[in-house]
């Protein structure tokens, strides 16, 4: 069975379309747990209106995204877990992709898709060179978009869902500090097709946090022996940068990912998404 959850924080406008993407699967073997941080808007009374006894609505103080996810995860009775967002949906097939993968390559116990984009009404292929197969190389293959980790195409078996958690400090980017201890530490297999649609059009709601504490970008590592791994975290701290200039010139006074190689390999990175931009924004115009 496959468990999907789903952190909740006053999301009444799209929760109904996010669990009806999951009710609406050809596979049926599944359950949904839904964790309510502590919303003041409608989103639980939408649930409870559904009287689904495959949802479990679950409720607690807030505590930001990955507190809600640990929790779930504790009432998790799936062999294979999803985290998933509350304003994203799956395509109807979702799960039997999954299954497909499950079946044919049993030793697994992590799996990736591709996803979709929703830009405006429109919908976006996010990469149209994910590869297939067992995942060489997970930062490089990350940073050039040819594997899409992500909540909502990343699954799990659960003795690796629960091997990590997601860090309770942190309200932003905490979903990358979980990703990345995946892809450094398990054999992930990756599939081209793709199973869910991430809604861009709720990011500007989202708001800015100012206090890199609460952000990944605040605990980033001084040090890895990984190449790619290493650029990973270069334009981690540039993004640092960007977005808390003060606090992370006191919290990094050197960026220590800036070595010649480290910046080579980020240059040529630019390159080739520049590229592949150009190349989809085409193909996007001419709906290919």
């Amino acid at each position: 069975m496959i468990s999907v959850i789903i952190p909740l924080y006053n999301k009444e406008k799209t929760i109904l379309s996010t669990l009806n993407s999951i009710r609406n699967q050809t596979l049926r073997n599944w359950e949904c747990i839904v964790v309510d941080d502590g919303s003041s808007d409608n989103s639980c009374k939408i649930i409870e209106k559904l009287h689904d006894e495959r949802i479990r609505l679950l409720k607690k103080e807030n505590g930001g995204p990955s507190s809600a996810r640990n929790f779930g995860l504790q009432y998790a009775k799936g062999e294979w877990i999803i985290f998933m967002d509350a304003d994203d949906v799956f395509f109807e097939n979702a799960f039997e992709i999954f299954e497909d993968l499950i079946k044919s390559h049993s030793s697994i116990k992590c799996f990736c898709a591709n996803f979709k984009l929703l830009v405006g009404k429109r919908h976006r292929l996010y990469s149209r060179n994910t590869i297939d197969g067992l995942v060489d190389n997970p930062f490089k293959r990350f940073l050039f978009q040819e594997i899409s980790p992500r909540a909502g195409t990343l699954m799990l078996h659960r003795s690796i869902a629960g091997k990590y958690k997601f860090p309770e400090q942190m309200r932003r980017n905490e979903d990358v500090k979980y990703i990345f201890d995946v892809l450094k530490n398990e054999k992930v297999f990756s599939s081209s097709r793709y199973v869910m649609l991430y809604n861009q059009n709720t990011l500007a709601a989202s708001g800015r946090l100012n206090d890199i504490k609460k952000d990944y970008l605040g605990y980033l590592p001084r040090y890895s022996t990984d190449e790619w791994e290493s650029v990973a975290y270069y334009n981690l701290y540039r993004q640092a940068y960007r977005n808390y200039l003060n606090e992370a010139y006191s919290l990094y006074p050197e960026n220590v990912f800036a070595t010649p190689s480290t910046k080579l390999r980020s240059g040529v990175l630019c390159i080739v998404l520049l590229i592949r931009r150009i190349i989809d924004k085409f193909l996007f115009t001419i709906h290919l």
